[in-house]
């Protein structure tokens, strides 16, 4: 999710919590430590998660929070519309009850939903994030595997067709933690023979260190 996609949630999240509240406000008094209060905690446990997902690297747990605790919001608002407290004014029974009640839960039942269809966008993108790899620190980064990014694989080749070996050395030391050494010892073994005879000891198989690092 960009900036942009941030700053709309939040400001979605705003209107929603300042209509919510109008509506807390009427709600009977008996129930101010009972569903007013599970509202309002629900309420804004929902913002405190939208700021930890905004500012987390890795989303993906502190989504799945998000997700189930606007599902617990929406649903603690539709037990206070079964029970008739949206048709409440000022903590008593309206007169026009049906018709106040139908309207302020449509209103507020269509924020909830917008909250929720932009959640759902958040949680499809950073699963999408997870499953094509994303550029960290000079790699390409999977759920549990790491990368060098295509560009400096592009430069191993070139290296190794021009005979450049500290380049190639330099690239090799690079992915040393990465899933792609393998690849590229077994592409200097196959194809770039004197290349490969002038690799530091680490970079052979017969090294017990060329197998710590390619694990």
């Amino acid at each position: 999710m960009g900036l942009h996609s941030e700053a709309e949630i939040d400001r979605k999240f705003i209107a929603f919590a300042k209509l919510m509240n109008i509506y807390l406000n009427h709600f009977p008094a008996h129930e101010k430590y009972g569903i007013s209060l599970e509202i309002r905690q629900a309420m804004y446990s929902v913002y405190g998660l939208i700021i930890e997902c905004q500012k987390r690297y890795h989303k993906k747990t502190t989504l799945t929070n998000l997700d189930i605790k606007h599902e617990q919001l929406r649903m603690f608002i539709r037990l206070a519309y079964e029970l008739g407290y949206f048709g409440f004014k000022s903590g008593k029974k309206d007169e026009d009850k049906n018709k106040l009640t139908q309207q302020r839960y449509l209103n507020i039942s269509l924020l909830v939903d917008e909250l929720g269809r932009m959640i759902g966008g958040w949680i499809t993108h950073d699963r999408a994030k997870s499953v094509e790899g994303v550029n960290f620190v000079g790699y390409r980064t999977w759920n549990r595997k790491r990368f060098i990014r295509r560009r400096r694989l592009y430069n191993f080749r070139q290296a190794a067709k021009q005979g450049k070996v500290e380049s190639v050395i330099s690239i090799l030391s690079h992915a040393r933690q990465t899933h792609t050494l393998k690849y590229l010892l077994t592409t200097l073994r196959d194809k770039y023979h004197a290349i490969n005879i002038q690799l530091p000891k680490i970079y052979h198989p017969c090294c017990n260190a060329y197998t710590q690092v390619t694990r």
